[in-house]
């Protein structure tokens, strides 16, 4: 796990870093369906494919029943259908360019992996030159995770998903977005998010400042699985 890895190796060098943990409020469900086709129509996808998406999707109806009783055709503009097996991966194109900015964010710095420093090691690995090898962000559908060091960036970050949420529909749950503050020597910058300092979960599972399970919620995991 990158996060994980990016923890450990702060921690370890007692520098501070902060990762913070964006909540989108029913991600799936405000993808507005305009947003959808015009995202798969940049990302280069052919028309016979963005025609089949068009049926799926646009002037699509439900029905609601009620005490035995079906209401009247339902049309709605947004949401990408869970349980499809199309909305996983219609969801990761959706949330795509967004995730395009903040990497390409000149203002968000991001992290270096170790040696990255050095041109001929990223030339022997990625047998590329000038290739941007910052790590700004671990994203997994809508769990989305970003790098930060100080308030500037959280502010920088937040400026992306606005411009994100102003095309697509989202909406970010600032009373749920978390910052993991990792550091035992300094305090946290004054940051607008909530701020943890002992342990996040990341995909469900926790994590300490020092990228390590921690050993009470180890034993409520082995618990649950007893």
């Amino acid at each position: 796990h990158i996060i994980r890895s990016i923890i450990e190796y702060y921690s370890r060098h007692r520098d501070p870093i902060a990762i913070i943990q964006w909540d989108q409020e029913k991600a799936f469900d405000r993808i507005n369906h305009v947003y959808l086709l015009e995202t798969l129509k940049r990302l280069g996808f052919g028309s016979n494919f963005i025609s089949w998406i068009k049926l799926l999707y646009l002037n699509a109806t439900f029905k609601i029943k009620i005490n035995n009783s079906i209401t009247d055709p339902i049309s709605f503009k947004s949401g990408i259908r869970q349980g499809c097996p199309l909305s996983g991966g219609l969801f990761v194109l959706c949330i795509e360019p967004l995730l395009h900015n903040i990497r390409r964010n000149a203002r968000i710095p991001g992290v270096l992996p170790p040696g990255s420093q050095f041109p001929s090691v990223v030339r022997s690995i990625l047998n590329k030159d000038n290739v941007n090898v910052n790590i700004k962000l671990s994203a997994y559908a809508d769990d989305v995770c970003t790098i930060a060091f100080n308030v500037n960036d959280e502010r920088e970050t937040q400026a992306m998903f606005e411009l994100y949420n102003n095309a697509s529909g989202g909406k970010t749950n600032k009373d749920k977005t978390i910052i993991f503050w990792i550091s035992d020597w300094l305090d946290p910058p004054n940051f607008k998010s909530k701020i943890e300092r002992e342990y996040c979960h990341f995909l469900g599972v926790p994590i300490d400042t020092k990228g390590k399970i921690p050993s009470i919620e180890l034993d409520k995991m082995i618990l649950n699985v007893n």
